[in-house]
């Protein structure tokens, strides 16, 4: 049974807020230096929240040979799932503040926030001279802010929290432009059967994340990029027999229509499968089925393979908005690294 760190199946706003607070605790019990640093960009001030050591300060009474101190900050955080913030509640989320050296009045949505909310609750602020900064993050800002300051291998731990974190996130559809996310699957022995019967499977009990396009990886390379018409958990109704045909399977639709072809393929999939020692009758999986996969070679050139799925945004990698399917992003990437 797989652990996740996060709630899912749950789409009411008090979860995803402490889903997103769980998120930066764990920040915060993993580094604090790397906290600190997520906080810094969040106020966008060249400050630092480290502890500040000053020898020989002097107070009414006394003066010690050193003290340590740490400036003081305090984050409200109000979340909404379809923009429907209040100015008059927002208003009230600023009498949360007291003495605080920082202060800030963070609003999070899956959408970017309406600019007239914006415009009242800064002019707000301005007007009442009060020293509190306002921000709005997309639940996909959210999550490349921490990113940011994470290294692919040292952080390599923690990034699998943040990843899981998204994948949860994506399978509440809390993703902006999901219709442009790709998600990556590392692939091994498989790829060249997997590109043939254009599908890709996964243990059922591991999840999704909710992404137009598939791209399998292999070798330090994106090789092949699909578009996703389909998504079915298939089971093996006979788990003793591996002489199969589509009347040995249950099929669970998740998403899309499932063809008499894309059957033959689970089976063909599920017997090739014993090639590599690869089981795939004794418990469920989750198969994708894409129109096509297209041949590309996205390249990895950091150090290390990917060792686990990832989400990418073709909008921020190939600066467009719309794409006409899978062979014109394929064509695209064969011209980038990452």
């Amino acid at each position: 049974m797989l652990t996740h760190y996060f709630q899912r199946y749950h789409q009411k706003e008090n979860v995803e807020t402490a889903n997103a607070m769980l998120l930066i605790s764990r920040l915060y019990a993993y580094s604090h230096t790397k906290f600190y640093d997520f906080l810094l960009d969040l106020f966008e001030e060249d400050k630092s929240f480290e502890p500040i050591c000053d020898m020989q300060v002097q107070n009414i009474n006394s003066i010690p040979d050193a003290v340590i101190s740490q400036p003081s900050f305090k984050i409200v955080i109000e979340t909404k799932l379809y923009n429907q913030f209040n100015i008059d509640q927002l208003v009230r989320h600023l009498s949360s503040f007291q003495n605080e050296d920082y202060k800030l009045l963070l609003t999070l949505d899956p959408n970017i926030l309406k600019p007239k909310i914006k415009n009242e609750i800064q002019n707000y602020i301005k007007q009442n001279n009060l020293k509190i900064k306002y921000i709005h993050l997309t639940f996909s800002e959210y999550i490349s802010k921490i990113k940011n300051i994470l290294d692919e291998i040292r952080d390599y731990d923690f990034l699998d929290i943040v990843n899981d974190y998204e994948n949860c996130c994506s399978y509440n559809d809390l993703l902006t432009n999901s219709e442009n996310k790709m998600v990556v699957r590392p692939v091994g022995d498989t790829i060249a059967k997997n590109i043939e019967l254009n599908l890709y499977y996964d243990n059922a009990e591991r999840g999704y994340s909710r992404c137009n396009y598939l791209g399998l990886y292999h070798m330090k390379s994106i090789q092949a990029i699909g578009k996703i018409i389909c998504r079915a958990i298939i089971s093996v109704k006979n788990k003793a027999s591996q002489n199969l045909d589509i009347h040995d399977i249950n099929i669970e639709v998740e998403d899309g229509i499932i063809t008499d072809e894309m059957k033959k393929n689970c089976i063909l999939a599920i017997k090739d499968a014993f090639n590599y020692n690869y089981d795939l009758i004794s418990a469920s999986h989750r198969f994708f089925f894409v129109d096509k996969f297209y041949a590309t070679s996205f390249k990895k050139i950091t150090p290390n393979p990917l060792r686990g799925k990832k989400i990418f945004d073709l909008t921020d990698i190939l600066k467009k908005n719309s794409f006409s399917g899978a062979e014109e992003i394929s064509n695209l990437l064969n011209t980038q690294t990452w």
